[in-house]
């Protein structure tokens, strides 16, 4: 979004939250925060066929962004309170879910997700359009869209191993970002 939404922002929606990221996410975090996957990529158990599920050991496994060293109840990228307020250290390059966040699509409309941790009064609604909302909806659609590519090509390949699946993501997502 190129307005501040979150102006207002306590970090509620970061909290209790586990935040599921496309290897797009994770390659645009790197990239931009000069980080390795391990510093803040977690993986969390999936069920086949789910949205990024990936081929881990026996079973399946999605990526998730990890939880703070300092508060383990939040996400790795939340900022310690300042001025009554919380922010993401990494929002230019945060996850495609979380520039959309408060919204969901509706058909063709918006509406509030229905998980919505903060108050009516932490972010600026006014200050967003609905075509911006929109905009980064489809860019969330269409990025995930590409990701369960990424997946699939990895879940036929017969490699179940982390660190392989990690590096299989950061050159297919990668060069799709030149």
């Amino acid at each position: 979004m190129s307005a501040d939404v979150c102006a207002g922002c306590t970090g509620a929606c970061c909290v209790d939250v586990i935040v599921g990221i496309s290897g797009f996410d994770a390659w645009r975090i790197a990239r931009a925060n000069a980080l390795g996957f391990e510093d803040f990529v977690s993986v969390a158990t999936a069920e086949a066929g789910s949205p990024g599920a990936f081929r881990l050991g026996d079973g399946f496994g999605a990526l998730v962004l990890a939880r703070n060293a300092d508060d383990l109840r939040a996400c790795r990228f939340l900022g310690p309170p300042r001025d009554g307020a919380r922010r993401c250290e990494t929002h230019p390059s945060r996850p495609r879910v979380c520039r959309s966040y408060p919204m969901a699509r509706d058909g063709d409309g918006l509406v509030l997700r229905a998980d919505v941790a903060c108050s009516p009064n932490a972010w600026d609604v006014a200050a967003v359009t609905r075509e911006l909302w929109l905009r980064d909806l489809a860019e969330e659609e269409a990025e995930w869209s590409r990701y369960e590519r990424v997946v699939a090509d990895w879940n036929s390949t017969g490699m179940d191993e982390l660190d392989a699946f990690l590096t299989f993501v950061r050159r297919a997502c990668g060069d799709t970002q030149r």
